[in-house]
């Protein structure tokens, strides 16, 4: 007996141990159990897939249990039924063991039993249930297919969209379907891409909305962003993880967390500009130091005192904007809030809104408002970093922080006093305005010029004519319109500039001091420098020209330095030149050293046709040539090439013939040299040929005009002495003159002794020519454009 008990409680405890997921529910039973060979212990001790599963005596193997069915139904009550000793036993395990529509009850066991009431027969458990036998259906071709009935058969009518629910299609702006398929448009928002499965159509249908989750969608800013890519994550909460919500994110559609509803609070306290917020956005009893954003500081004026900027108040400065209560409780100047910006990388950094905020565009260059960038001769940027080019004039540069760039930009001007000049700022060296106005509106701010009472001249459109000397100064929006005195042309002063220093010993600005030698003092002369134009004491120039400049990359300098500045400072008769290693006393070419001969022609159609590479330059005299070349100007350049005869130009001019040619033949000439005796070689309608000149005659400028009419002759009477054929018929200091009886003996003129170098052994270079005194002599003086004029 106490075997028996033992061997239970073994039993007992094995049962509990087990996992019997998949193992039916044990019958329930009375009596005293009886211990079989059918008993078992472990799953491994069955057969046929069957598991060993607890049982009224212990375990014994049964089948899995697949699937559960609860059928519909209560199954009847045991209380009135009796169970013998041998007479429980299982013949199913769940209602899905059972056929019909009967249920799995305890009746003296786990038995089929039908339930209490009726209930709907079932199809058999594991078979699929049959499918619906459909009537046939018109023979119509429907575009999205037939409506389904009840049983899921097509009917006789066809469906308006493919939308579930047969919903309205999603149009465009214009009512027009919008095909969404491959390479179609984007379906809009609450909206999905239906296509067929053979690709007949591919149209936007309306989501159907469902279930949304507690919480609010946080708010976008204003002003959005400009995106570059858009995400569409989501299209209903339920495609969002836990509990965040598929709302609007910045850049298109995805899931965030909600923003959570805000307790009532009641704060005791009164504040100005608001309430603080918490990181859920709630409201709190703190106060806001300012209106502004994220509680900015609010800009203050010069006094440090807040600016009123409402209703006929102060205006807001720059880079601020003006927050008004919406009860006018406050109107102050906050500071302006950029929104968010692209994250896409620039060299030169973004280019920024009248806000002073960030856009999504690149700087094409690091300038001040995006200026374009100082470039070389060649058109490249130049390099102005540590140990890189010197920038130009009226540039200065620009490096990075980091340096990633070192890049010459022109000069920015600072910004100036907010006043008003009638005739504008005075300007600085730099040429940028100052805080001073000018007097008047002339170069130098001459004074202008006055009428006899004293008064400023009108010279505006139907204003008065300028007087003499004067020139008439018009602001471009016809602010004024005043009579200014001629600026005077520039006077080239005799003598000749020092030679300029070597620029890599100097490391200063390059500003023009001057333009002009009338704008330098005394006898000093506006000279070149590597730090602009000045005003230097003229020096003697000796006979001769310095030689070619060597090229700095092919000699290897021992020092580099200058040795001299001026002729003067040089023995004997070397000249101060300038050299690949600094200025230096140089043996001097004489320029009289010109090959005879003349440079050839340049033939135009040939030069058209060139592309030239560089501009080479191979001499700068003859002396630097062979005897029979000369330094000539070729297709590229300047070199030395054989040397021509010059042309005879033989006196006379071509006769003009006006005819046309029919048929153009060869030339039989091409200077006057080729055509014998005194024939020229003319151009005519069909080429050159040789041809008689046409003789001019011959008219002496010292004497004066006489009128030749016939009827002055009437009046003329017998001379007293014979007239003069030749000057030698005349006594000494007259020359014989034509009148209008007879030829006459008068005084000679006296000609002038003009200065053949008047500007010395500078070069002048004038646009209009240089002007003559009252003996017609040249001066080293430039003609205005008033003088071409007149």
């Amino acid at each position: 007996m106490r075997l028996l008990i033992f061997t239970l409680s073994l039993l007992v405890a094995v049962v509990r141990s087990v996992d019997a997921s998949q193992c039916p529910e044990p019958p329930s039973g009375f009596g005293p159990c009886v211990i079989t060979d059918a008993n078992c212990l472990t799953d491994s001790e069955c057969s046929n897939g069957q598991i060993c599963c607890p049982h009224l005596c212990g375990k014994i193997c049964k089948d899995k249990v697949s699937l559960t069915v609860v059928k519909p139904g209560t199954c009847p009550s045991n209380a009135a039924i009796s169970c013998f000793v041998g007479s429980v036993a299982d013949t199913c395990s769940s209602d899905s063991d059972c056929p019909g529509n009967q249920k799995c009850c305890n009746l003296c066991g786990k038995n089929c039993s039908p339930p209490q009431g009726s209930a709907p027969q079932l199809p058999p458990i594991g078979l699929p249930a049959p499918p619906p036998v459909c009537p046939p259906v018109c023979a119509i071709a429907c575009e999205y297919g037939n409506v389904l009935d009840q049983n899921g058969c097509p009917t006789c009518s066809c469906k308006k969209t493919p939308c579930k629910g047969e919903a309205p299609l999603t149009l465009d702006r214009n009512g027009n379907t919008i095909n969404c398929g491959r390479g179609g448009v984007r379906c809009p928002l609450n909206s999905e891409c239906k296509i067929h499965p053979a690709d007949a159509y591919a149209l936007c249908c309306p989501i159907e909305p469902d279930d949304p989750k507690p919480g609010v969608c946080p708010k976008l800013p204003n002003p959005l962003p400009r995106c570059l890519i858009f995400q569409n994550d989501c299209k209903q909460d339920s495609e969002c993880p836990g509990d965040q919500k598929c709302c609007s994110v910045t850049c298109g559609i995805g899931c965030i967390d909600p923003v959570k509803l805000c307790p009532v609070v009641d704060c005791l306290q009164y504040c100005e500009f608001g309430y603080r917020l918490d990181s859920n956005g709630c409201q709190t009893c703190q106060c806001k130091k300012s209106p502004c954003e994220d509680e900015a500081p609010m800009t203050l004026d010069s006094t440090g005192n807040t600016i009123n900027c409402g209703r006929g108040g102060v205006r807001c400065p720059s880079n601020s904007e003006c927050k008004i209560h919406p009860a006018d409780r406050y109107a102050v100047c906050c500071p302006k809030v950029c929104p968010p910006v692209c994250e896409i990388y620039c060299e030169f950094g973004n280019v920024l809104d009248e806000n002073g905020c960030k856009t999504c565009k690149c700087k094409k260059s690091p300038c001040e408002d995006g200026a374009p960038m100082t470039l070389d001769s060649n058109g490249n940027t130049i390099n102005c970093g540590r140990g890189g080019v010197r920038c130009p004039l009226n540039s200065e540069c620009k490096i990075h922080p980091a340096d990633r760039y070192a890049v010459c930009c022109p000069k920015v001007c600072p910004p100036v006093c907010a006043i008003y000049c009638q005739y504008g700022n005075v300007l600085d060296e730099n040429g940028c305005a100052t805080c001073t106005c000018k007097k008047t509106p002339c170069k130098g701010e001459a004074p202008l010029t006055l009428d006899r009472n004293g008064n400023t001249i009108n010279c505006g459109r139907g204003g008065v004519r300028c007087p003499l000397n004067s020139d008439c100064k018009i602001h471009p929006a016809d602010a004024y319109a005043v009579c200014c005195p001629k600026e005077p042309s520039p006077v080239c002063k005799f003598g000749s500039c020092p030679v300029p220093p070597s620029s890599f010993l100097l490391r200063c600005a390059s500003i023009d001091r001057c333009k002009y030698d009338s704008e330098c003092e005394g006898t000093k002369k506006c000279c070149k420098h590597p730090c602009g134009r000045q005003c230097r004491d003229i020096v003697k120039s000796k006979p001769g020209v310095c030689p070619k400049k060597a090229d700095p990359t092919l000699v290897l300098c021992k020092r580099r330095g200058d040795d001299c500045y001026e002729d003067a400072t040089c023995p004997g008769s070397q000249k101060c030149c300038q050299g690949a290693c600094g200025n230096a006393c140089m043996d001097p070419r004489l320029t009289s050293t010109d090959h005879a001969g003349t440079c050839p022609a340049l033939d135009p159609k040939i030069q058209s046709l060139i592309l030239c590479a560089s501009l080479d330059t191979e001499c700068e005299l003859d002396s630097d040539c062979k005897v029979d070349q000369k330094c000539c100007k070729d297709y590229c350049g300047i070199k030395c090439v054989k040397s021509v005869p010059k042309p005879i130009i033989k006196k006379g001019t071509c006769p003009r013939l006006r005819y046309r040619c029919r048929r153009k033949r060869r030339d039989f000439c091409r200077s006057d040299g080729d055509c014998p005796g005194d024939r020229k070689c003319c151009r005519l309608p069909c080429g050159y040929k040789c041809r008689r000149p046409k003789r001019i005659p011959i008219i002496r400028k010292e004497c004066p005009a006489v009128n030749t009419h016939p009827i002055y002759k009437l009046f003329c009477s017998p001379p007293l002495n014979p007239p003069c054929q030749v000057d030698r018929d005349c006594p000494q200091g007259k020359i014989c003159c034509p009148g209008v009886c007879a030829n006459r003996c008068l005084k000679a003129p006296t000609k002038p002794v003009c200065d053949p170098n008047p500007c010395g052994d500078a070069q002048i270079k004038c646009q209009y020519g240089q002007t003559k005194d009252e003996n017609g002599c040249l001066l080293c003086q430039c003609k205005s454009y008033d003088f071409k004029m007149s």
